[in-house]
């Protein structure tokens, strides 16, 4: 199925990384951001259906249906619906977030208040090499393949094909998720955190003819002004 349009984050589509946790797992991966009221109900409905598929109809036997608040949460089935709203902004200096003039956090930048973001990835291999056969296809609005890594920036807009899936690892890892297939990029976006990518810096324009005496390297050309004339003292 396909995701809602996302901004994405982290994106690491072309080249496979490795986890920085205790799992070191190499994979392919973007962090979505989707806005504020985003319809995400065929995404949910696919996680049910998952779920139902994994661990049975009954709700009562699946693992987790004894948890309640105050529980340990890992015993609760784990969900991949994360709020931005915890993204928060941490002094290092103190470890606390940093608070803004409206007494909230300041969220991360790219990050929107009341909307959700998902991990996606692909199967955590253990090497780069062995990642390779779980490559994303990546393309633009027009289908064409990605192969342009600044192309593939932070902040900007894309769709992913991802499909949903039922996983029990240990009576503390359990749960639902989705998997990464293939993402397509569809539009431009505000860059977080880097230089934005050349098709978004310029457009096709008509060649312009330059002739020698314009450049200031003609030797027959009469002299010009040197743009540092009078700003002595500047080294």
């Amino acid at each position: 199925m396909n995701t809602p349009p996302f901004i994405g984050h982290f994106v690491k589509l072309l080249k496979a990384a490795e986890r920085q946790d205790a799992r070191g797992k190499w994979q392919f991966s973007i962090r979505a951001h989707f806005a504020p009221g985003t319809d995400l109900s065929a995404m949910n409905a696919a996680l049910r259906e998952a779920k139902y598929k994994k661990f049975g109809p009954d709700p009562s036997k699946w693992p987790g249906a004894n948890w309640r608040k105050g529980m340990d949460e890992k015993l609760k089935m784990a969900s991949p619906w994360k709020l931005q709203d915890e993204l928060v902004l941490i002094d290092k200096s103190t470890g606390t977030a940093v608070m803004g003039d409206d007494g909230l956090p300041i969220l991360q930048p790219g990050c929107q208040r009341g909307g959700y973001y998902l991990n996606l990835h692909t199967q955590g291999r253990n090497s780069e090499e062995e990642c390779e056969q779980d490559r994303p296809d990546v393309v633009d609005h027009d289908m064409q393949p990605i192969r342009n890594p600044a192309l593939l920036y932070s902040g900007a807009i894309y769709v992913a094909e991802v499909g949903a899936f039922g996983y029990f690892n240990s009576p503390k890892a359990f749960g639902v998720s989705f998997g990464l297939n293939h993402v397509q990029k569809i539009g431009e976006g505000e860059p977080i955190g880097g230089r934005i990518p050349v098709s978004a810096a310029f457009k096709k324009v008509k060649k312009v003819g330059v002739t020698p005496a314009q450049t200031g390297f003609d030797d027959g050309a009469e002299a010009y002004d040197d743009p540092l004339a009078g700003l002595d003292g500047m080294e």
